[in-house]
């Protein structure tokens, strides 16, 4: 994949010939204006559409996409956050045909004061289509950990936020979420880093 100007901080996500690319492209790489845009492939690679810009504001500096999607591929949802630490946002694309289709409205999943920071999401869609997206967050003091917030009807709503068990408490060294699906179960399992000198962790 190439399209103009700097690209970093990229994911992506596929299922049998869909495949979808989340990155931050900016005019500088000096913390000035960065934005989340999507590429998309209905061929397993061999064709590439720009599925446009994610974030709808301009003139600030977003980064940390991540993304997940049905597995027919008939929807995509991406995460992504501020450079700032006070807000992270979510936003589902649904196909019309192909790479064609509409984003739904930027939902912000979490806001937080300056100081703080969210980082490391994660997203997955479980066999049902209900959307669960995971993040480090921290708030400057206190607790801080993985928080978890659920979609059940395609991006258009989500849960409050909540600390994921086990995953968070006040050493701020949990973090880089990570989800698989159970699909003969329906169960999403998380893995994730603790105290980064410790053996991963599965939740379910």
């Amino acid at each position: 994949v190439s399209t103009n100007g700097p690209q970093y901080l990229s994911d992506s996500w596929g299922s049998g010939q869909n495949l979808w690319i989340a990155y931050v492209t900016g005019q500088s790489h000096n913390n000035s204006e960065a934005d989340i845009r999507a590429m998309c492939s209905i061929d397993g690679g061999q064709t590439w559409s720009d599925a446009g810009q994610v974030n709808a504001i301009d003139e600030l500096y977003y980064f940390a996409p991540g993304i997940g999607g049905k597995a027919d591929g008939s929807s995509v949802t991406i995460l992504w956050s501020r450079a700032d630490g006070v807000g992270l946002y979510a936003r589902t694309w649904t196909r019309t045909s192909g790479c064609s289709g509409t984003w739904g409205s930027i939902k912000t999943l979490s806001s937080l004061a300056s100081g703080s920071y969210l980082t490391d999401p994660e997203v997955i869609y479980d066999n049902n289509g209900d959307i669960l997206a995971a993040w480090l967050e921290y708030t400057g003091s206190g607790t801080a950990g993985i928080r978890s917030s659920v979609s059940t009807n395609s991006g258009e709503t989500w849960s409050a936020k909540a600390w994921v068990t086990d995953a968070s408490d006040s050493l701020a060294t949990h973090r880089w979420p990570a989800f698989t699906l159970d699909t003969r179960n329906n169960d999403v399992w998380m893995a994730y880093s603790y105290r980064q000198t410790t053996p991963t962790t599965l939740n379910r």
